[in-house]
This record gives C-alpha cells, structure tokens and sequence, in this order.
C-alpha cells in the first residue's frame, strides 16, 4: 500500500469514527435525557455512585455496570468497599477493569454530576475508536469499510445505547488496534494496545492470545505482556482489598452444558436476534479468515461463549464480550476492494521495504 493510500485509509476512519461517535453521543444523551426513569433506583444498584438517582443519566448508568464504573472514578484508591453491596468482593471484580474508571475520573473532576456525563461520553468515545479501528482492520484485509457506522446496530453496541457507561466498544477498540497493528508488524503499538484492552476488559485477551498461538515463537514473546500487564493489576486488586476478583454481582461463568441450558430457557427475541447475528459473523470469520490467528480467535471465543455464566447468558449481555470477534466478522463481511498497483497490505514501511 502507498503512503497516499495509507493517509486515505486513515482519514477514512476518522471519519467515520467520528460520525460513530456523534450518533452514539446523541442517542446516549437523548435516552438519558428524555427517555429513562426508574421507580426504584435501589433494585438493581450493587454499587453506590448513583444509588439514589431515579431519572436522568444517573438512573440509566444504574440500571447497569455504569454504576460500577462511576463508582470508581469516583473512588480511585479502593478506600471504601463497604459501600458496595457485595463488599470487597465485588469491589475487587469491577476494579479488575479499571481504564474506563481512570477515564471518568481524569475528566469529571470529582464530581458525579460530571461523571455521569462523562461515562456517556467515553461510552460514544469508545464505539467511534471501534470504528474508526474497524475501517483499518477492514482495509488492511482489502475489504472495503464503508458500512462502518452501522456498527450501532450490532447486538454488543445496542446494548451500550441502552445503558451507557459500560467498556466493552472501548475495548474492543484497543484489541482491534493491537490485532491490525500487529497484522503490520508495528509490534510496539500492537502490544501496548493489547495491554491497554486488558485492563479494559479482560476478555480481549483473548485476542493476544490468538496471536500467540499463531505467531513464531520468537515474535510471540512480546505477547506475554498483556496477560503480565493484567495480572500485575489483579495483584494491586489483591493488596489493596485482600480478595481476588474472581466473583461479581450475579456470577460471570458457569460450567456447560448446565449453564447455557439454564439460559435458553429464558431467551426471548432479542437474545434470539443477537445469538443468531453473533453466530453467523463468527462463521463469516471463520470462511473468510485471511490467516491463522481470526480462527484462533473465532475457537477461544465459542470456548468463551460455553463457559459464560446464566446470569450473563439468560440475557442478550453476552453480545459485550464477544464484541471482539463480531466486528472481526463484520470486517471481512465487506466487498474486496478493487486494488490498482501495489496490492501489498498496509504494514510498516521497514517491512515493505524488506519484502
């Protein structure tokens, strides 16, 4: 690929990530504006950071892992577990994920006023990187990236306009940027961004460790580095509230086929939708993969998906953590694109120039 097509890929996914995260932005506000109320905040609180809002974004942010996240931002330092409804425990489960928290509190000052909006906004924040990583991803595999914005469509990112303030786009994001840059051989980035996913949410190392196993030996080492990252975080987890994050609010996986079937029996059309949606991008990845490692990840993420608890199986929540490979999928659902020239994919220039 040539610098000038390198610059248009990129000012492509500008674009369209920043026309993600504007539309993501605007139905985020408006729902919490406008739309969502509560009767009672205190029924689905576990975390205390907007306990007692009953409309606006604080009762939105309540209704779901937002509150977990706010919570942090608001608490950095750990210091008060006994705010939690599930104690240190829970504490320590939601703070294994603890950039989205970090986020919030370097722009809300403070405040919860301010933290809740912040949340939304890193929430739209997250799903315009998404994006904008997908068009690089898509492009480095020679498919075309224009069907990008609908991402807000997809199950993973549906579920994020509902509630707001939960990781998983932003995340996804980074993952996505680790795989594309490693795919270039920018292996610096490729690694720093996998840390960053980790510590993001821990499911996106799933995708280090698909590119583990389908690198050399030699080169795989710097893969380590993720799961070293996120382990070094749990252990600060461990001294500072002495649990390890192994259980949250409702349990995050069980044991198959008990805990899928558990869940089906509870499925209504959107779970219907959202199984039937993730399914076939998983089989688009599968039929399409370009190399190795999108087979890799496609594998760890059905072994994922068998071993997810009913509480995030009963409803269409298991749409977030597999994010990663459904925008994998979506990346190669696209048309190939009509290369003229250089056909070489877009990876570093000392690479190219070696070949």
């Amino acid at each position: 690929m040539t610098i000038e097509a390198r610059r248009a890929t990129v000012r492509r996914a500008l674009g369209a990530g920043l026309l993600t995260a504007v539309l993501a932005l605007t139905g985020l506000v408006y729902r919490a504006d406008t739309v969502f109320s509560v009767p009672d905040p205190a029924g689905s609180s576990y975390a205390p950071a907007f306990r007692d809002e009953r409309q606006g974004p604080g009762a939105m942010l309540n209704a779901h892992d937002g509150q977990a996240f706010g919570s942090l931002a608001l608490d950095p330092l750990l210091a008060h577990p006994d705010r939690w409804s599930g104690g240190r425990s829970e504490m320590a489960y939601r703070a294994a994920r603890p950039l989205l928290g970090w986020a919030v509190m370097l722009t809300s000052f403070g405040s919860r006023a301010t933290a809740e909006w912040s949340l939304l906004a890193w929430t739209a924040i997250g799903i315009g990187l998404m994006a904008g990583a997908a068009v690089m991803l898509a492009a480095h595999w020679g498919r075309e990236g224009d069907w990008v914005p609908l991402v807000l469509l997809l199950p993973g990112v549906l579920i994020q306009l509902e509630f707001g303030g939960l990781s998983d786009s932003l995340a996804t994001a980074l993952a996505l940027f680790g795989l594309v840059w490693w795919l270039e051989r920018r292996d610096q980035w490729a690694v720093v961004a996998l840390c960053l996913a980790a510590l993001t949410k821990e499911s996106t190392l799933l995708v280090p460790l698909a590119l583990l196993l389908a690198s050399d030996r030699k080169r795989a080492r710097s893969l380590v580095a993720p799961f070293a990252v996120y382990g070094a975080w749990i252990g600060v987890v461990w001294l500072r509230l002495g649990v390890l994050p192994m259980k949250g609010h409702g349990g995050a996986t069980g044991v198959p086929p008990g805990n899928v079937i558990e869940a089906l029996a509870s499925w209504g059309v959107p779970e219907v939708v959202a199984a039937v949606t993730i399914l076939l991008l998983m089989a688009v990845a599968w039929r399409r993969a370009p190399s190795p490692e999108v087979r890799w990840l496609v594998g760890l993420s059905v072994l994922m998906a068998l071993t997810l608890g009913p509480a995030v199986l009963r409803s269409w929540d298991f749409a977030r953590p597999l994010l990663p490979v459904t925008m994998v999928g979506a990346c190669l659902l696209g048309r190939s694109i009509e290369r003229s020239g250089d056909a070489t994919p877009w990876v570093a220039d000392d690479v190219v120039a070696v070949r």
